[in-house]
């Protein structure tokens, strides 16, 4: 069976970023949220005898149509929220990722932590800060204005 939006509605309702059962099925119970985490942090939904990532059921759930890809703004695989997701290319996927803690890292010379991001494979300064959490949100809020603006 060919999953559609009008099949995801008839067994899920979408609730803050989750699928919630609208029917008991099985061992399921009506009211249960869908999905575990699989091996790579995401959350798998398996529906019809197959493995469905919970972000793409999600993204179909709203009626919108499977990109390529679908990428997580703020990168965090369990944070499935409509809002959360953008639809992405390999390479648009790729500049929300860093090879270091997600575009923060330690500046030794300054002992701060210093916040940036690549944007068309350039590395984009945010400035060093003392406070980790205020490093990672300078550079989420820059990922965000880059998404919603580009």
């Amino acid at each position: 069976m060919l999953i559609t939006t009008d099949i995801l509605k008839e067994y899920f309702d979408y609730v803050e970023g989750n699928l919630v059962w609208r029917l008991n099925k099985g061992r399921i119970k009506k009211g249960t949220v869908a999905g575990s985490p699989d091996s790579k942090g995401y959350i798998a939904v398996k529906f019809n005898q197959k493995l469905y990532r919970l972000h793409r059921l999600i993204w179909m759930w709203h009626g919108k149509d499977l990109p390529e890809q679908l990428d997580h703004i703020d990168r965090n695989p369990k944070n499935n929220r409509i809002e959360n997701l953008r639809s992405a290319t390999p390479l648009t996927n790729q500049w929300n990722t860093s090879k270091s803690d997600g575009g923060v890292s330690w500046h030794k010379a300054s002992n701060k932590w210093r916040a940036r991001i690549k944007m068309n494979k350039k590395e984009v300064y945010l400035g060093v800060y003392a406070d980790y959490n205020e490093a990672k949100r300078v550079r989420d809020e820059a990922i965000i204005k880059r998404w919603n603006c580009g």
